[in-house]
């Protein structure tokens, strides 16, 4: 009999959403097909959550780019349950971009994250951006 893995925990998104800081309050649960979005008092604000891969600090995710999705101003990315990216689109398009990050068959760009000492950084091959200053840490880690 094998035994099932147990799964990583993450943040749900009515976790991140509470950890929003207060400019973005109120904020109410959107409508959409995707069901991880919501508005707020700074926009559109979009949710996803990557658990911890290998024990190394490492995340990953996908996002629409803002041609696919201009409603959306903030991507909330949920690092396991260590806390929350706050990142603005315009961080991600800039870094996408320059990078030539390819994007994956749902048009999505997929967004790799690191942890090294207290930053956090995005990565692409060689290229990096520090992204820390967008972080918010949770009371659960």
């Amino acid at each position: 009999m094998t035994i099932p893995k147990l799964k990583a925990p993450k943040l749900t998104f009515n976790q991140a959403i509470a950890m929003l800081p207060k400019e973005f309050q109120p904020v109410e649960r959107a409508s959409h097909r995707h069901k991880l979005r919501a508005n707020s008092t700074m926009g559109v604000v979009a949710f996803s959550a990557s658990k911890e891969y290998n024990d190394e600090k490492v995340w990953w995710t996908s996002v629409f780019p803002p041609e696919d999705e201009p409603k959306i101003t903030f991507w909330i990315i949920a690092l396991d349950i260590r806390g929350i990216l706050v990142l603005p689109i315009d961080i991600i398009d800039s870094f996408c971009k320059k990078n030539n990050v390819p994007k994956l068959s749902s048009g999505k760009w997929s967004i790799h994250l690191k942890m090294e000492g207290q930053k956090i950084l995005m990565y692409y091959t060689d290229s990096f951006e520090d992204v820390s200053q967008y972080f918010i840490s949770s009371k659960l880690s």
